[in-house]
């Protein structure tokens, strides 16, 4: 399981005025996670994302930066997010489940 995923953008982007072609996404906490709805993050709802990638992001990606990505861009960098969300041992969730008398 890595913390941090490396996506290299095919429209560079200017951060602080300086151009850079790729962005560092770290795995995100539960505190970077409140206010945003999962399950709009899951469906790559812009807005949702656009506020995970400029709390995850290195260099940090204001939402003005965000709103200029190339959309081929924005859909690495949703993908680069979505990968942190799994199990990470491709097994599922185990569940109680009750038993018959």
């Amino acid at each position: 399981m890595t913390d941090t995923v490396t996506i290299r953008l095919d429209t560079p982007v200017t951060v602080d005025g300086v151009p850079t072609d790729q962005i560092v996404l770290t795995r995100p906490r539960i505190g970077q996670l409140r206010g945003v709805k999962l399950l709009d993050v899951y469906q790559m709802e812009v807005g949702a994302v656009a506020e995970l990638i400029s709390r995850t992001s290195t260099p940090v990606l204001d939402p003005a930066v965000v709103d200029g990505l190339d959309p081929a861009d924005f859909t690495r960098l949703c993908v680069g997010l979505l990968g942190f969300f799994g199990s990470g041992s491709g097994s599922s969730p185990t569940s109680s489940q009750p038993t018959s008398r």
